[in-house]
């Protein structure tokens, strides 16, 4: 595995325009105890880096094959600097 890029959903997006047929993984996490909501976090791989973003809402990724998980597993360090991106 090589180094994990965490970027905003724009930039995501063009990580993904470097690739001839992306491929990005989706999955929907729901966050708060009192107000409940979606959150979408999307995963892909260019040229051996890994990018990371979260988003409010759906990401339109029109040229990408999505897939979408059930859930992301990450280490603790990852998931904590996840949180701080903002959506």
């Amino acid at each position: 595995m090589g180094p994990i890029v965490l970027v905003n959903p724009d930039q995501f997006l063009k990580s993904l325009s470097l690739e001839e047929e992306p491929l990005v993984v989706g999955v929907v996490e729901k966050q708060g105890i009192i107000r409940r909501r979606e959150i979408y976090v999307y995963v892909t791989s260019v040229k051996g880096l890994f990018f990371i973003t979260k988003s409010s809402g759906e990401i339109d990724c029109k040229r990408a094959a999505k897939i979408r998980g059930e859930k992301l597993i990450l280490p603790s360090a990852l998931a904590s600097k996840l949180k701080e991106i903002k959506e």
